[in-house]
């Protein structure tokens, strides 16, 4: 079954912190992961990452995974790799750090 975030359809418990609710929350969480790990990566380690398309990588891999299974968890998880992966690997094409 497929869940829509958009319109909550398919999820169980749609109430206040229900699961809908938290497939949302789940964004804000992954956003602010990956902002403060940019900025962990990017000062402590020296390395590139350009956040904007770490961002994209990491909402595509979570909304993917959360329309498929309904579950924020591991499409948080997912979310996350997938965006510090499309932040390393992308890197290097679109360019990192200064000041972006």
């Amino acid at each position: 079954m497929a869940y829509n975030l958009m319109t909550c359809e398919g999820f169980d418990n749609v109430g206040f912190l229900g699961d809908c609710s938290m497939a949302w929350l789940g964004l804000v969480i992954l956003f602010f992961i990956l902002a403060f790990g940019r900025k962990a990566i990017e000062d402590l380690a020296g390395l590139e990452f350009t956040f904007p398309w770490a961002i994209v990588c990491g909402v595509v891999g979570y909304a993917i995974l959360v329309t498929l299974t309904g579950t924020f968890k591991w499409g948080l998880l997912v979310g996350i790799l997938s965006g510090f992966a499309g932040g390393f690997l992308l890197a290097p094409f679109f360019g990192g750090g200064e000041g972006e």
